[in-house]
């Protein structure tokens, strides 16, 4: 007997970028400062700053929600030297890197997070 619900399922709604990570974590890391890579050679990082301890949990999804924005010209003007692909123009980059995380190519894998010499904690990405 076929049990699978006949009525049409509602479409996913798209999130943005998000992290392949593995589950659960197994760290109780909490930090006030995280800092993750932002390009797929792993060079360029950007830094959050919580106002409380915050958990890798918390940290993993305020970066997927910094990498889900779009990428502007000052934006890629900041990472562009940094990247494997190198287009002609801002206008040519713009059509392939619509997201932040688009520049991260296939380092998408959250693998673990670190804490830092300067008490800040990285997040570590992979492919």
């Amino acid at each position: 007997m076929d049990t699978k619900d006949p009525r049409p399922t509602a479409p996913k709604e798209a999130k943005g970028f998000e992290y392949k990570q593995p589950d659960p974590w197994r760290t109780d890391a909490s930090s006030r400062v995280f800092r993750f890579v932002i390009t797929a050679a792993g060079n360029v990082t950007h830094t959050i700053t919580f106002d409380h301890p915050a958990t890798p949990a918390e940290a993993i999804s305020a970066a997927e929600r910094y990498l889900s924005e779009p990428v502007t010209r000052s934006y890629y003007g900041r990472i562009r030297d940094d990247l494997y692909t190198h287009w002609d123009s801002w206008e040519d980059a713009r059509e392939d890197l619509r997201t932040r995380g688009n520049a991260l190519g296939d380092s998408v894998f959250a693998e673990r997070i670190v804490a830092a010499a300067d008490n800040a904690h990285e997040l570590l990405t992979g492919s």
